[in-house]
This record gives structure tokens, C-alpha cells and sequence, in this order.
């Protein structure tokens, strides 16, 4: 991940799915086209903010099937990064409008906990 400051407060959750994704390793399919990356014009106009990512292995070869994932709404797929950052020793809290992590403070609006949550994690992979 380039480590140039990057806002992710005016992103969109598709935005940060994305660079969650991508940080985690993962391949993303970028194009929105009939037939092409798994869902249709019609799919993505329905469930904006969600990605299809496939897993990767050591050498960054595709090594399990496309999955649709939404990070920033799923706590399925949010509650992973979560647990591997507490497991790192960070220290994390939810408190009212804002998640806390060790020197990060990222404010969000109701119902946007998890986006907020991947926001931290991409601060603290180096993009800002």
C-alpha cells in the first residue's frame, strides 16, 4: 500500500472495501460489466458497496474461489480483522462516534462502526 497520506473519510465503503482487500492480500475484480467479475450493472446498482475478492497464496496466485464481500457492513467479514488486531496487541474501543486505536481516533456516523474499523486498519497498514 502506498504510505502517501490518503483521506479515506470522503471514500465510499466500495472505495474502502477495496483497499481493505488489497491489504489483506486478496485479488479484486475491478470491472462492472455484464458477465464480467461475477455480478451485472443491475447487481452492482443494488448492493453498491460490495466486492468480489478471491484469497491468494505466497505468491500472490489465486488460491480460492471469488467471494462477495462488504467489509464495512458485514461484521462476518469485519470481525477477523478486528480479532488479528487485538491479537497484535492493539488496543481497540467503540466509543459512541468514534473507534479508537492506540493513537487513532476515527469518528463515524451512526451505523458506520465497521467502515470506521476498516478505516483504522488501513491507517495502520501505513496509508496515513
Amino acid at each position: 500500500m502506498n504510505c502517501e497520506h490518503i483521506s479515506y473519510e470522503h471514500m465510499s465503503d466500495f472505495e474502502i472495501n477495496n483497499l481493505v482487500a488489497f491489504a489483506l492480500g486478496y485479488l479484486v475484480k475491478t470491472e462492472i460489466e455484464d458477465g464480467l467479475c461475477g455480478f451485472t450493472k443491475e447487481y452492482h446498482e443494488k448492493y453498491p458497496n460490495t466486492i468480489w475478492a478471491a484469497k491468494t497464496d505466497d505468491r500472490g496466485e489465486q488460491c480460492e474461489a471469488w467471494e462477495q464481500m462488504n467489509f464495512c457492513s458485514s461484521p462476518e467479514e469485519a470481525w477477523p480483522i478486528l480479532t488479528k488486531m487485538i491479537k497484535a496487541g492493539h488496543f481497540i474501543a467503540f466509543d459512541g462516534d468514534s473507534v479508537i486505536c492506540d493513537t487513532w481516533h476515527q469518528y463515524h456516523d451512526e451505523g458506520k462502526e465497521l467502515m470506521a474499523l476498516m478505516i483504522v486498519f488501513l491507517k495502520m497498514q501505513g496509508g496515513e
